[in-house]
């Protein structure tokens, strides 16, 4: 059974008051707030089952709690939210496809504050119509798992798609095929949990020629955004001239938990599970 939609906090944001679909916590022993006796002063509603609202401000990049209605209340407010770390989510479109349940709607577009022991440290605008937008929950394992295989990989390098405007290819070359094996498979799971269709192609049967040497490669296809956001997190090297551009980089085989037994199965030919041609 789902729960009841609920009722948002409220933010102070630059002096307006929006709805905050966050509900950051507060210590039930700070001597500023009092819980209250369940009564008329108390919010008793299967759509705010917290049984309080609080009203939050940003002011001067730092977080602060003015005031609770309901189950608890403040003494004195406002209060320096020094306490608080984590993430206020604030939307900043219309209204989507209601479900009842979180906070009633879905909103395409989001303002994301970071905030750590009060205080501010980063803002950041979702789009959930971007193209390639993956839900931050699962862009974080994603990100994680990019950084273990750059670690494990022998070089890397980033190169832009020559067909398709706004995509870029991660390419990791492995010297020994079993490195490649491990670190395809732990993409393909992280792929398989965060539900997200990621181009992703591999050579295990044939190694390609990489700067004179045979190396073996994982090759990821991403959205512009994303590989400006994974540039920052490993280094890359400088995009291999054309003597060196891997050969398959185009044969990518799409993967989705949907799409995987149907992909495979309408592929002609000799396939290995990556989805490449294997020849006998």
């Amino acid at each position: 059974m789902a729960m009841t939609a609920q009722v948002p906090e409220i933010l102070i944001d630059n002096g307006d008051e929006v709805e905050l679909h966050s509900m950051p916590n507060f210590p039930l022993d700070h001597p500023e707030i009092v819980e209250q006796f369940w009564g008329q002063a108390a919010i008793s509603s299967t759509a705010c089952y917290r049984g309080y609202v609080g009203t939050w401000e940003i002011k001067g990049r730092k977080l602060y709690l003015n005031s609770l209605a309901g189950k608890y209340n403040l003494k004195t407010g406002p209060i320096a939210a020094n306490w608080f770390t984590g993430q206020l989510i604030i939307p900043e479109s219309g209204r989507g496809e209601y479900f009842h349940g979180g906070w009633g709607y879905d909103y395409a577009q989001n303002k994301v504050v970071t905030v750590v022991k009060g205080v501010v440290i980063n803002i950041e605008y979702q789009d959930k119509t971007a193209p390639g937008f993956i839900d931050r929950k699962f862009k974080t394992l994603l990100n994680r798992t990019l950084g273990a295989i750059a670690d494990a990989s022998d070089d890397c390098f980033i190169q832009p798609d020559d067909n398709e405007e706004g995509i870029k290819h991660i390419i990791f070359i492995f010297k020994q095929k079993c490195v490649l094996e491990t670190m395809s498979g732990k993409l393909l799971v992280a792929a398989q949990e965060s539900k997200v269709a990621l181009p992703i192609a591999t050579c295990i049967a044939n190694p390609n020629l990489i700067k004179g040497n045979k190396a073996h490669i994982l090759s990821v296809s991403v959205s512009l955004n994303w590989a400006i956001e994974l540039e920052k997190m490993f280094v890359s090297s400088p995009y291999a001239d054309n003597e060196n551009t891997v050969d398959n980089i185009n044969g990518f085989w799409h993967f989705s938990m949907k799409e995987e037994k149907s992909t495979l199965d309408s592929c002609e030919g000799n396939f290995d599970i990556w989805g490449n041609d294997i020849p006998f």
